[in-house]
This record gives C-alpha cells, structure tokens and sequence, in this order.
C-alpha cells in the first residue's frame, strides 16, 4: 500500500490496466485449460481446480517463470490422487491452449519431480517425524527410523518384532531414460527438445512410474525414500502381507522395464546405535553401487 501512495495517478493507472490485463488472460487461459481438462476426464470436474492451477497461468500470462507454480500443481495432484500419466496429460492440455503447443522438457521434469515427491513421501508420513532433511537423503532415513525407534521403545516391544526395512536395487542402466515406455494418454515429452533435455526429462518420468508402483504396493502411507540412484528404501511392519506386497512390487517394476530389480528385506536393530550402524552400510552400498 505504501507503495501504491508513492505512484504518481499516471503510473497507479497503467499498473491497475497491467494488472487487469494479465488477470483477464490468466483467467481466459484458466477456463480453455479448464474446459480442454475436463473434457477429456470429465469426472474430475469438482477437483480439478486447486490454486495451483491459477499460480500456474498467472506466471504464464505474465511471462515469469512458471517452474514453481509447476512444483506446487505436481504436489496438488499427487496429494488428490491423480496418476503422474494423467497429471503429464493435464499440463498437456494446459499448453495445447498456447502457441508452444506442448509443454517443454523441463517443465516436465519440474512436474514430475514434485509429484514423485509428493507421492514418496506423502504431508502426512513427513508430519510424523517432523522437519525432514531432502528428499532422498541419509538424514531423512534416519529422521523416519528413529521415529520408529521412539515410538517402539515407549510401547516396550522389540523393534524387529514389528518392523523391517524393504529395500529396492533397481539397477538402472544410464540408458534407461531412452526406454520409458509412453503413457497411455500418449507422449509425456515434447520430441522436439534437445537430446539432453529429454533424457533428462524422461528420467523424471521413469522415477514417478517407479513411485507410483511403490505406492501402489504400500498404499498406507508409508514414507519410501530414493536414498541412492536407482536405490530405495521402505521402512514398514513386518507381516505375512509385505511377502505378498513384495511381490506386487517386484511385478510392476518388470511392467515399467525394471524386471532386473532386486528386493530383500532388512532387519532393523532395537537400538539408535545399531541403526547408525545399518545407515552406514547401506551408504557403503550406495556408493558401491554409484561406483
């Protein structure tokens, strides 16, 4: 408010016009994007919007940088239940509405990312340990497992009577972004980008199908955390099911091209120094692995 008082009457008018001029174009690209979106998914008509989708096409209509509106619709669409295909859909839909007519490589990659993320590690899991280092790192495993390690000591049972750590080699080939296979919705990525670009874009998309078969095989909202390239790991309740849950697993990796995926279950000790001692393992495979 200050400092609209400060602006002269002729420069309080032009920035009121500017700004109606790139509400009215945000809000026309808002409703084509609206009206392209449900066409094709009608059923989606009560939660397709979020205010993400309006972050999104002000940036555009005002020419700033829409990544981080991006990450934020990513996020929003995970958090609704959207598949990442349908969410790559959607911003298709979006840039279908404008000259580009398809979205580029790195915003792709920007929305996978968020929604990999969001879909890794859901508000909720990360709430229950609190503020959580990035996503993928030591510090967020072992935030999530001394959590566990807490919450088992105070109910006096034994940790490894009650949970495990799932852990997923997926060797993935440096060549492996050239074979995601295409959405059923059709390409996720713009053929036109530079060869850099869209490897790196397709290795964003290759990493939510991954999540999105996690998900799909501990659907309670258990964190899984990337801590390595092509490794993860998933801390939850030992029981009958995580067999037939590892399976699940292990069979929609093969659907997405990972059928050389490598799963096995690891103890976790009674104890916060033994676990220091299971992060530094699997950090010494992790490295292992990179090398």
């Amino acid at each position: 408010m200050d400092d609209e008082r400060r602006l002269t009457p002729t420069a309080a008018h032009r920035r009121a016009r500017a700004i109606t001029r790139f509400r009215t174009e945000a809000v026309v690209l808002r409703e084509a994007w609206r009206a392209a979106a449900l066409h094709r998914c009608p059923e989606r008509t009560g939660a397709w919007w979020t205010p993400a989708v309006d972050s999104l096409t002000r940036a555009i209509a005002e020419t700033r940088d829409p990544r981080p509106a991006c990450t934020r619709l990513g996020r929003a669409r995970a958090a609704a239940g959207m598949g990442v295909d349908d969410t790559l859909a959607d911003l298709a839909a979006l840039y279908r509405q404008l000259p580009a007519g398809e979205p580029p490589a790195h915003l792709v990659r920007t929305l996978c990312d968020s929604w990999t993320a969001a879909t890794l590690v859901p508000d909720h899991a990360a709430a229950c340990v609190g503020a959580l280092p990035r996503l993928g790192s030591v510090g967020q495993l072992r935030a999530v497992l001394k959590e566990i390690v807490r919450r088992a000591c105070r109910a006096g049972v034994p940790l490894g009577n009650r949970h495990v750590l799932l852990v997923a080699d997926l060797a993935v080939p440096p060549s492996a972004a050239g074979t995601v296979p295409p959405p059923a919705a059709g390409p996720a990525i713009p053929p036109t980008e530079c060869g850099e670009d869209l490897a790196i874009a397709e290795e964003s998309v290759l990493r939510a199908r991954v999540a999105t078969r996690f998900r799909a095989s501990f659907p309670d909202g258990e964190p899984i955390i990337r801590l390595w390239p092509g490794g993860y790991v998933v801390p939850t309740t030992a029981s009958a099911e995580l067999a037939h849950r590892t399976v699940v697993l292990s069979r929609g990796l093969a659907r997405i091209g990972l059928a050389t995926a490598r799963l096995w279950c690891q103890d976790l000790p009674d104890d916060i120094p033994a676990t220091q001692v299971l992060f530094r393992h699997l950090t010494d495979f992790r490295h292992r692995t990179e090398g």
